[in-house]
């Protein structure tokens, strides 16, 4: 799963099912042998194995919200919340909530001074678990997921990523998977949802100049390009394991089970379509990214900061070429051997942190770069919201409600919802809508 993308780090992988043969048992497993084979340290903490007892004493009650908290009976369990560098949780939720062994855990780890802290004189809590980077959530559902979704609005996504995560650990990234309908899904539905939870690596790719190989010649450019994919790009997937996720005119998103795989892939697709012989004034190639990090998996489709990344090394590539990001290196390294030229640091666009960049280094015959293309479907943007309380406490509450806004209408497939990093750089400033239009 994408918590590989990083250098090692401690895990905390906290599951809570009292069957030792139930699918979210099969789930824990995967995730742990998938941490591991990543090289993280992981601290499995099963709550029913280990005989957890969630019922919050009257002491601990009392005790809660003061600066000295009744850790007495649950210290082990907070040295290991206090050491974990990334957390995941793989539970079933129960009756549109999570395991009640669960919720006792945050009722008695997650307590003031530990995940939190309060402020002399009152105001809103402040997050303490600074020392956690990525949180995870796996988790099964025997609602379908428009029930779960529209009509309950999906109450352990709230609590967890919304609530929990944006109260205590606000700066760390995340991750939802969900297998919806459950009790009804057959064998393949969940053995795919198992390799989903394993999947890590995101293929991105495009047609370099399609603007203009299509103002040349739109039927024979899409003739061509259909006979590219039915010959050689899909069955290339395919053979490495690939899910083609989303397709454009001129490009796709590919999901694939290793990085080493979509690596692998990417390298035979561009040799193969350099190999092809067309006329030069008509030669379609590709520009391809790979990244190894975070995505959202939501149904059919996926998106976060890892997808967002692919889509940017894509961009940064050159015709018939591959750029990859420094996760992507780490991880290939003595599986594949491969030339690449160092990059450096790179300020990606709509990407918060710089990304350390390499190009597979082939041969390739550049190409004039296309023109940035508008979306052809409705696009919507989202701005910040202005903090009315007048305290500065609130400030994430604000933040959160309208990432919440973001996340919901990027699940509209047919709305184009321009990235919360580009909205942001307008945050405390006046704007003129007629400007950003």
């Amino acid at each position: 799963m994408s918590l590989t993308q990083s250098g090692a780090m401690r895990i905390l992988v906290v599951h809570a099912h009292p069957l030792r043969d139930s699918f979210t048992a099969v789930l824990r497993d995967a995730i742990v042998a998938k941490l591991r084979e990543g090289g993280h340290e992981v601290d499995e903490c099963d709550l029913y194995g280990e005989g957890f007892d969630p019922v919050l004493t009257a002491e601990e009650r009392r005790a809660y919200n003061t600066t000295q908290p009744d850790m007495a009976a649950v210290e082990p369990y907070v040295a290991r919340l206090r050491a974990a560098e990334a957390l995941v949780f793989c539970f079933p939720t129960w009756w549109y909530g999570m395991p009640a062994i669960l919720k006792g855990w945050f009722d008695r780890v997650w307590v003031t001074g530990v995940a939190f802290t309060l402020p002399e004189g009152g105001g809103a809590i402040r997050p303490a678990l600074h020392n956690v980077r990525k949180f995870a959530v796996v988790t099964t559902y025997g609602s379908p997921w428009w029930l779960v979704k529209l009509v309950l609005r999906d109450p352990v996504r709230a609590v967890l990523l919304g609530g929990l995560r944006r109260l205590c650990a606000k700066d760390c990234r995340s991750l939802f998977l969900a297998l919806y309908n459950i009790d009804v899904a057959s064998r393949a539905r969940c053995d795919a949802f198992r390799a989903r939870v394993e999947r890590a690596a995101i293929l991105a790719a495009d047609v370099a100049g399609y603007s203009r190989l299509m103002g040349a010649d739109e039927e024979g450019t899409l003739r061509r390009l259909k006979a590219l994919r039915a010959g050689l790009i899909d069955p290339t997937i395919a053979a490495h394991h690939g899910r083609i996720v989303k397709t454009t005119g001129d490009g796709m998103l590919v999901e694939f089970a290793s990085v080493v795989d979509a690596t692998r892939c990417a390298i035979e697709w561009q040799r193969a379509t350099t190999e092809r012989t067309e006329p030069a004034d008509g030669r379609i190639e590709w520009r391809i990214g790979v990244n190894l990090g975070d995505i959202i998996i939501d149904d059919d489709d996926i998106h976060g900061d890892g997808v967002n990344i692919a889509a940017r090394l894509e961009a940064m590539a050159e015709p018939g070429g591959i750029c990859i990001s420094h996760a992507v290196l780490t991880q290939t390294r003595g599986k594949l051997d491969f030339p690449v030229e160092d990059l450096g640091e790179q300020a990606l666009k709509n990407i918060a942190q710089p990304i350390h960049v390499f190009r597979v280094l082939a041969e390739q015959t550049p190409m004039p770069e296309p023109s940035l293309r508008l979306p052809d479907k409705p696009s919507i943007a989202v701005l910040p919201f202005q903090n009315m309380s007048g305290d500065p406490e609130q400030e994430y509450f604000v933040d959160g409600m309208v990432e919440e806004i973001i996340t919901a209408l990027s699940r509209i497939r047919w709305l184009f919802v321009i990235a919360r990093n580009s909205t942001f750089t307008y945050k405390g400033q006046s704007v003129d809508v007629k400007q950003r239009s």
